[in-house]
């Protein structure tokens, strides 16, 4: 699993008025005013994008002294609270060891929950999980399902890795067309992690004509 990157999301809302000074005061780097409008309107209007945001910067440690415990406090209340991204940033959390000891039980139990709620990555994490047994039973055709999950989504390593599933009859029945129609999504997006294997099993030739 690749190494998380604390970064916060940027989404907006009508009437999100201290949420969106929050993020801008942060792209700004005015770490202390973005701390402020995350922590009002967490308070005040219990949001739990802010909430979320106040846990990644307590979690890295900008603009703020890093605080594992508070940073995990907040991200379980946004994640409890149906933040997709909080999950993710907890399971992220206990699957690396940051600041906490490495739990992958842990770690899949919040990926699932946000993988439940949309996020693509905790989908895509918790595949790995299932593909290898880090904290949950190995069961390839649980891996399979979430990579679809995240392929679908649009997530370009899930795409890779559904692609390479089909080629090799991992968790799924072996089908060439499906795993070209899955390489070529990657390749159209100039990503060339798939170029080997596109080569390798000519999967230009199982391409559905039009």
């Amino acid at each position: 699993m690749k190494k998380f990157v604390y970064s916060l999301m940027l989404s907006t809302a009508l009437f999100a008025t201290n949420y969106e000074d929050g993020m801008k005061a942060y792209q700004s780097k005015d770490y202390d005013k973005a701390m402020k409008f995350f922590s009002i309107a967490g308070d005040k209007d219990n949001d739990v994008r802010s909430i979320r945001n106040l846990g990644i910067m307590y979690a890295s440690g900008i603009g703020v002294k890093k605080d594992t415990v508070r940073a995990i406090n907040l991200l379980k209340k946004a994640s409890n609270g149906g933040d997709a991204y909080a999950g993710y940033s907890l399971g992220n959390i206990y699957a690396q060891g940051d600041g906490v000891k490495k739990d992958f039980k842990e770690a899949a139990l919040w990926f699932e929950k946000s993988s439940n709620a949309g996020n693509a990555k905790s989908s895509y994490n918790l595949a790995y999980f299932y593909t290898y047994g880090d904290g949950v039973k190995k069961d390839s055709k649980k891996a399979f399902s979430l990579y679809e999950k995240a392929a679908i989504s649009g997530y370009i390593d899930a795409q890779i890795n559904l692609s390479f599933l089909y080629v090799s009859g991992l968790g799924v029945k072996k089908d060439m067309k499906k795993a070209a129609f899955w390489a070529k999504k990657v390749k159209d997006t100039g990503d060339e992690r798939v170029n080997q294997m596109w080569k390798e099993f000519k999967l230009g030739d199982f391409l559905e004509k039009n």
